[in-house]
């Protein structure tokens, strides 16, 4: 549930009905439109003064403290943020395969990468599955949001540095296993802002060879186009479960004959776009 969105909604009703008592305007018929008009204002200054807190309250949060335990709050609080993000992009997400997707247990959910909503969704849709995503370093630089997501346990991978990809791989190992959620990573590293697939790094795959846990392969469609449609159109985005590998699916199968398996099936996927 978009807790923020009914919170916003609630302090902009209140807001917005004390004006209208206080100064009077009820007592002349022909200014009843304006609450019509001054609610989506007061929506949007309660948003803002909603970041300002959030800005404040992420000020002592040390980013290159090392997190040994993901908060639950800080997941909650960057869930909420992801859903007012996903809300005003103005997307209508069609998804499909969801019945596949092991919620019981941790599992290594991977995406082709085009936009930067693509694990905004993921993490929105699958909020009740603990995600936890890989990241770049500079992701927990961004304001407000950056704190939260180091607190809610958002591993920074440096691909260029072999020994903090390691690193990075063994802290999501650790993450699983301990039962803390479950990991969202894109195997191709970076955007691939054509739409075609980038080169699949089987690293990505060491997690689920590590630790025995369902692979499931996410596929987005439509996602490069959001930041062309914002404030213009809807944008129309299918995110569909591909397909969901158990260990004994893949546990006699080398982590690259592994990729290239799943890059035939992203292809197949993609080239119906």
């Amino acid at each position: 549930m978009m807790w923020f969105t009914i919170l916003y909604i609630i302090l902009a009703l209140g807001a917005d009905g004390a004006i209208f008592y206080f100064t009077g305007l009820y007592n002349y018929p022909y200014f009843y439109w304006v609450p019509i008009l001054a609610f989506p204002i007061l929506y949007v200054l309660v948003f803002g003064l909603s970041l300002l807190i959030l800005l404040i309250c992420a000020l002592p949060i040390n980013v290159n403290k090392e997190v040994e335990k993901p908060s639950k709050f800080a997941r909650f609080l960057v869930t909420q943020i992801v859903r007012q993000i996903n809300f005003f992009s103005f997307s209508i997400v069609k998804r499909s395969g969801f019945y596949k997707i092991p919620h019981d247990e941790p599992y290594v959910i991977i995406y082709n990468h085009v936009s930067n909503f693509d694990p905004m969704f993921i993490m929105d849709y699958l909020h009740k599955d603990k995600i936890i995503c890989v990241t770049k370093p500079s992701n927990k630089k961004i304001p407000i949001a950056g704190p939260y997501i180091h607190k809610a346990g958002y591993i920074s991978i440096n691909r260029e540095d072999p020994k903090e990809g390691a690193k990075a791989i063994l802290k999501a190992v650790e993450y699983i296993q301990k039962g803390y959620g479950s990991i969202a990573i894109a195997p191709e590293g970076t955007r691939m802002k054509d739409g075609h697939l980038g080169a699949f790094h089987p690293g990505s795959l060491q997690v689920a060879y590590h630790t025995h846990a369902p692979i499931v392969v996410c596929g987005f469609k439509g996602t490069g186009k959001l930041s062309k449609n914002a404030f213009k159109k809807p944008s129309k985005i299918n995110m569909d479960i591909l397909e969901v590998y158990r260990y004994e699916n893949y546990q006699d199968i080398t982590p690259g004959v592994l990729t290239n398996q799943i890059v035939e099936l992203y292809k197949e996927y993609l080239k119906e776009e």
